[in-house]
């Protein structure tokens, strides 16, 4: 009796227990007690169910607040929620489940004159042309054996594409440095370039400028940080150099490469070249 007294309590809630021990008190064969607990099981099975499809229903709904529904990558709420948590994890000294120390990239992304594409072709157009490159950059993301859920903190990270304005796009790239966060905004730029969106009239294309950062970073920020007084630890400065090297793109592309390069902030540039890395 006692025994199967502690096998109920695993299974209802506190509340319960108490009725369900007047009841077992009741039975006085032992056949009959087990048809009970065996019952009683039974419907915590079916409650454990219905939990758990309810969870599940919780989660398609939390993703859909998740996602920009023009492109189909994420959106701002979900980069404000990840971007400051995996932040989190490198200052709290946190390690992947191999051992390694976590770091992370950022990729700020931003179409070269979208206004004026659509002014010119039309916002239906444009609104094709946002979805053309959010599928061309959800293709970019690393897969296989370097790319990943990556794992740290007690939480699992997949490298992702978020929607954080109009035509304004950022990217986390998760355990990479400079090198192999420029890597991958290298095969975005790519992808992007390759974009070709019909409009009745003939075959329009675009370019995007990118600018790269990553925490912690692997160069020399420190010496940059004592010269200008910035703080490189925090995110918001984090987001404005990556944001800058977008910016210093789109200022330095001439008529003939125009959107064919991926830029550091000047300030890294002149410190360390990533060619060959």
């Amino acid at each position: 009796m006692v025994n199967m007294a502690r096998k109920t309590r695993k299974i209802l809630k506190p509340e319960r227990q108490q009725r369900v021990e007047e009841l077992m008190a009741q039975f006085q064969a032992p056949q009959e007690l087990a048809s009970y607990a065996e019952a009683m099981e039974q419907v915590a099975r079916r409650e454990r169910k219905k939990t758990g499809k309810l969870q599940a229903r919780n989660a398609e709904l939390q993703d859909m607040l998740d996602i920009d529904h023009l492109t189909d990558v994420y959106n701002k709420r979900a980069f404000d929620r990840d971007f400051p948590e995996i932040f989190r994890h490198v200052n709290l000294g946190y390690r992947t489940e191999r051992g390694e120390p976590c770091r992370f990239g950022l990729i700020v992304c931003d179409l070269d004159n979208f206004k004026l594409f659509n002014d010119t072709n039309g916002h239906m157009t444009g609104d094709l042309l946002l979805e053309e490159v959010g599928n061309a950059m959800k293709k970019c993301m690393r897969h296989g054996k370097d790319g990943r859920v990556y794992r740290t903190g007690g939480k699992q990270f997949r490298d992702s594409v978020y929607r954080v304005g109009g035509e304004e796009f950022a990217v986390l790239v998760y355990g990479a440095d400079e090198a192999g966060t420029y890597r991958v905004a290298e095969r975005l730029r790519e992808a992007v370039k390759g974009i070709l969106v019909e409009n009745g009239e003939g075959v329009l294309s675009t370019t995007m400028s990118f600018g790269v950062a990553a925490y912690p970073s692997s160069l020399p920020c420190v010496r940059f940080a004592r010269d200008t007084g910035v703080d490189v630890d925090k995110r918001e400065t984090l987001y404005d150099m990556a944001d800058l090297g977008a910016y210093e793109a789109k200022g330095e592309k001439s008529s003939e490469d125009y959107g064919d390069k991926v830029f550091l902030p000047a300030c890294l540039r002149n410190i360390v070249s990533l060619e060959g890395s």
